[in-house]
């Protein structure tokens, strides 16, 4: 019995580190064990009376026992020193010796141990009143089986043959960029990304091991979720995936000589619907290295120097032409998502809008888009994917030339009058630059502004027509509409000769491609793998365009009809077609010794009538070394695996038309229609090709540090080359397949997980070293 009338205070375990059960109550002639009885649904605990009416109560399920054990490698029953072994809810814990031994206090009754070690995958173990707990870790292999998406098929980073590297999206919202090739930059080794103006909607420059031609396309093909053709909305992107050597890139055949960019979007997961807002807010200024301009003294002291005679009193006026042309940009980036769904029907939704503001005044982009993925399985062997976007992107460049004035202007002209109006140089007595041009001037009137708006919807068939034989067809169809508006005013130079001009530019485009793969994957006495697949490909495009310029604009009007003559008036229409079909076959002993080949012919309406067609094949080979009994037993050795590749691709990124004898009829004589001889007839012209030779590595060790070399030579031959003509030959130029390109180089990527537990550190590197030759040109060998 308790004879005391002061309120107790009861609490769970001495550390008293669980104040909020903490619980009062007046125990005034009561059995200390029937106050307990209010306060737990069971007595079945210890205590203690302390001071102060403090009752410490510890239920018997969570006295220490001492628990011993040993921790061992699952594969190789290795002992494992320094595993960390924690009592999860509490702050107990212990570590592995040498011999993998331990010894840890824990409750009895439900605790659970936590092991975990670098390398391993985490396990948990319930004590289950046991003394003596011994555990098996299995090496945490999930690198290796991470999914690379190669566009028609995937694979796992342990199946890999060819060059490839994927980039999470996690990764590539690191920066704010317009777009995700721009996000690719310093992200993957041998490929460069570069942007040449200030402009944010300007396209970037995106070169994969080098330029490969001299008058054709450089750009790699972009495919999108399984299909060729299209660039998302960053913020839907799930991975990309860059595709380099001819192992990994033959089954695009004619489409890859440049390499392959392989994007796909998010979608939906089974579970409860999760919804996300992400937003971000960055600045970007101009960065010229050690590249600066000559104040207004140092060109003083130049010019006088040379001999010029100068008013002294400019000597001291610098004009900072740069920092008018350029500011400090910002931008901003908002998403809004949902997705969720249940085991047959998942859905994404996603809505986006970006706007950035460039470093060269006067620039812009602003963007919206909105995205729906659906996938549902409509029985357990047919299933259907649909996919819809939608983007609107205006992009402004009013910077009234000052990308080029901002070098050739000098700093002893001023830019604003005593007013602080901006001064036009032909309407001022004193103007010392050549050209006679102040952007800033220019900028109050002029403008270009230009509209972009896509739609696309893309459907996608899946049918198991057996256990391991598969078929599926994908077809997307994507209308593009873009107009251009650009004014010159009459109170400008660009507008004055002309007493002001106005230019409208619409262009529609629609393209329709249809992909159909049969798929198969086949294990024979579980250590011989078997896969590949058979397609067939056709892709439409059809591109139409309107343009005409008026002048005689008056003063601020922005309709053509407004003009008091007409400049020019443009248009054209354009067909293209490309017909596919390739197939590919994998196989793998053991997944150990690995062996891939492909082979494809495309055909394409841009060549002559004789040479629209042409072949495709590569060849892979693979040792997961790491695999062998030997490798095995070096505990250190994660991952090691030896590549090598040959094959061939093709260029085909030449205008339209460039083959077919043609006349242009956009001329006439006296009021009469006339037409003359613009393209020349070349029935021979065919693919440019690039022959790819690969040889790489890829060692892990301790499962947290992996490295990847690859050596590699990419030759193109047969280039697509427009050879001048002389005058007197009626055509200005000759598309022919004539010189050689080679490209060499190493590529070499890092990356470390340094901390793996609740705080994460890891780290990415990547360089890539390339040499570039003109080896053949007009037939001639011009170097080795």
């Amino acid at each position: 019995m308790i004879e005391n009338t002061s309120n107790y205070r009861f609490f769970y375990n001495e550390n008293f580190a669980d104040l909020d059960r903490a619980v009062s109550i007046d125990v005034k002639n009561k059995k200390l064990n029937d106050v307990l009885g209010q306060l737990f649904s069971s007595a079945n605990v210890t205590y203690r009376v302390l001071e102060n009416n403090l009752v410490v109560i510890t239920p018997v399920n969570n006295q220490q026992m001492k628990i011993t054990g040993k921790v061992t490698d699952a594969g190789n029953h290795e002992p494992l020193p320094g595993v960390t072994i924690a009592v999860e809810g509490t702050s107990a814990g212990a570590v592995t010796d040498a011999t993998g031994h331990y010894t840890v206090l824990a409750p009895s009754g439900s605790a659970t141990l936590i092991f975990s070690f670098v390398g391993y995958v985490q396990q948990k173990v319930p004590v289950n009143n046991r003394t003596e707990i011994n555990v098996k870790l299995d090496p945490d292999t999930k690198k290796l089986e991470e999914v690379v998406v190669m566009g028609y098929t995937t694979t796992t980073v342990k199946n890999l043959t060819g060059a490839a590297q994927s980039v999470g999206g996690a990764k590539l919202k690191d920066v704010q960029a317009t777009s995700v090739d721009k996000m690719l930059q310093g992200k993957v080794s041998g490929v460069f990304v570069g942007n040449s103006s200030g402009n944010p909607a300007a396209a970037p420059t995106i070169r994969i091991r080098g330029n490969g031609t001299l008058t054709a396309g450089n750009a790699p093909l972009v495919v999108v979720d399984g299909i060729i053709g299209g660039l998302p909305n960053p913020s839907d992107i799930e991975t990309v995936t860059v595709l380099k050597d001819a192992a990994a890139t033959t089954l695009y055949g004619a489409r890859a000589a440049n390499g392959v960019m392989v994007i796909t979007t998010k979608r939906g997961k089974a579970g409860k619907t999760q919804v996300n807002f992400r937003t971000n807010l960055g600045t970007a200024q101009l960065n010229t290295g050690r590249f600066h301009l000559m104040d207004g003294s140092q060109l003083y002291d130049l010019q006088t120097a040379a001999g010029r005679k100068l008013d002294p009193s400019i000597r001291n006026i610098n004009t900072n032409w740069q920092k008018l042309a350029f500011q400090n940009a910002s931008n901003q980036n908002y998403e809004l998502s949902a997705s969720g769904g249940n085991e047959k029907t998942k859905f994404y939704l996603g809505g986006n809008y970006y706007k950035e503001d460039g470093i060269l005044r006067g620039t812009g982009v602003e963007r919206f888009s909105a995205r729906l993925n659906l996938d549902h399985n409509i029985t357990e062997k047919l299933r259907v994917s649909a996919n819809f976007a939608a983007v609107q992107q205006t992009d402004k460049d009013n910077s009234g030339g000052s990308l080029y004035q901002y070098y050739t202007n000098l700093p002893w002209d001023k830019p604003y009058d005593a007013s602080g109006k901006p001064i036009n140089p032909v309407n001022t007595d004193i103007w010392y630059g050549r050209d006679m041009t102040n952007f800033l001037y220019e900028q109050q009137y002029n403008y270009d502004k230009h509209k972009r708006q896509s739609l696309e919807g893309l459907l996608k068939l899946e049918y198991d027509i057996t256990k391991w034989l598969s078929f599926s067809t994908t077809n997307r169809a994507q209308y593009y509409h873009d107009r251009n508006e650009s004014n010159g005013d009459v109170r400008t130079s660009a507008g004055a000769d002309y007493q002001g001009t106005l230019y409208n530019y619409y262009q529609d485009t629609s393209v329709y491609i249809s992909s159909n793969l049969l798929k198969a994957r086949y294990t024979v006495n579980k250590v011989h793998n078997i896969d590949g697949l058979v397609g067939a490909e056709f892709q439409q495009v059809q591109l139409g365009d309107i343009n005409a310029k008026g002048k005689g604009i008056l003063a601020g009007k922005d309709v053509l009809d407004g003009t008091s003559a007409p400049m020019s008036i443009g248009g054209s229409k354009t067909d293209r077609v490309f017909n596919s079909y390739f197939i590919q076959a994998n196989y793998n002993y053991n997944y150990k010794y690995y062996f891939t080949s492909s082979f494809r012919r495309d055909g394409s309406s841009k060549f002559g009538a004789n040479q629209q067609y042409g072949n495709f094949y590569a060849f892979g080979v693979s040792w997961a070394a790491s695999e062998e009994n030997f490798i095995k037993s070096i505990k250190a050795i994660t991952n090691l695996k030896v590549r090598a590749s040959y094959g061939t691709t093709g260029n085909a990124e030449i205008g339209d038309y460039a083959a077919i004898g043609a006349y242009a009829i956009s001329t006439q004589y006296n009021g009469v229609p006339g037409a003359y001889p613009s393209i020349y007839n070349v029935p021979n012209l065919s693919w440019e090709k690039a022959y790819n030779t690969n040889i790489g590595f890829d060692l892990g060790l301790f499962n947290r540090i992996n490295l990847s070399v690859d050596l590699y030579q990419k030759d193109n031959k047969d280039l697509l080359f427009n050879v001048p003509l002389p005058g007197t030959a009626g055509y200005s130029y000759i598309s022919q397949n004539v010189g050689g390109v080679r490209n060499k180089g190493i590529e070499i990527n890092l990356s470390t997980d340094n901390l793996v537990g609740e705080f994460k550190w890891s780290t990415d590197f990547n360089i890539g070293f390339n040499k570039n030759t003109v080896r053949e040109l007009y037939g001639v060998r011009t170097t080795s």
